[in-house]
C-alpha cells in the first residue's frame, strides 16, 4: 500500500507541488496573508526534490531561505507596521532598485563560479541568478515591497527557460503563468500603495 502511494506521488509530485506554489503567488499577488501558511508547504515539498531529484542545488537550498523568511513575512504582513498594525505597501527608491541591480548580479556570478567547481549542476549560471534573485525578491515581498513584483517577473522568465532546458515542461509552464501573476501583483500592489493599504 504504501509502494503504491509512494508511486502515485513521485508520478504527480511536479503537479502537486505546482498547485501548492501557484496557490501561494497568487494570494501573495492579492496581498492576502494565507500566501504565508500555504508558501511554507509548497518550499518544503519543492527543495526536497529540487535537490534530491532534480540536482537544482542552489535552488533546493534557497527554499531553507524561503521557509526562514515565509515565517517572517506571515509575522511581518500582521504586525509590521506602526504600533504593531499591518504592514502597508511602500517601493524602493530609484537609486536602490539600481543598486539592489548590481548586487543581484555580483552575488548572482560568486555563486555561478561555486556551483561550477562544487557541483554537477549543468545550468550552474541560471541556477544562480533565479536563486539570488528569488532571494533578494523574497526579502522585499516580507516586507511588502511593490519591487517585489519586477524581480519576481525577471525571475520568472529565466526560470522558464531553465526548466524547459531540465525537461521540466510542466514547471516551465507554470513559471510561465507565474510571470503572469507577478505581472498581476505589480499591478494589484501599485493600487494597494496608492490607496495606502
Amino acid at each position: 500500500m504504501f509502494e503504491m502511494i509512494s508511486d502515485f506521488y513521485m508520478t504527480y509530485a511536479e503537479h502537486l507541488i505546482t498547485i501548492v506554489l501557484a496557490a501561494c503567488v497568487f494570494c501573495a499577488a492579492l496581498g492576502k496573508k494565507w500566501n504565508w501558511p500555504i508558501g511554507l508547504v509548497g518550499v518544503v515539498m519543492y527543495g526536497m526534490h529540487a535537490w534530491f531529484i532534480w540536482g537544482l542545488y542552489a535552488d533546493a537550498l534557497l527554499q531553507i531561505f524561503y521557509f526562514a523568511t515565509g515565517a517572517l513575512g506571515w509575522y511581518w504582513w500582521y504586525k509590521g507596521g506602526n504600533n504593531k498594525t499591518e504592514a502597508k505597501v511602500v517601493d524602493l527608491r530609484t537609486v536602490e532598485k539600481w543598486g539592489l541591480w548590481i548586487l543581484i548580479i555580483i552575488t548572482a556570478i560568486a555563486l555561478t563560479s561555486v556551483l561550477k567547481e562544487r557541483t554537477d549542476s549543468t545550468v550552474p549560471a541560471l541556477d544562480a541568478f533565479t536563486t539570488v534573485t528569488c532571494m533578494f525578491a523574497q526579502l522585499l515581498l516580507m516586507m511588502r515591497n511593490r519591487f517585489t513584483w519586477v524581480l519576481w517577473i525577471v525571475a520568472d522568465i529565466v526560470y522558464v527557460y531553465m526548466f524547459y532546458v531540465k525537461g521540466l515542461n510542466f514547471l516551465a509552464v507554470e513559471y510561465a503563468i507565474f510571470t503572469l501573476n507577478a505581472a498581476f501583483g505589480y499591478w494589484m500592489w501599485t493600487r494597494l500603495q496608492k490607496a495606502g493599504k
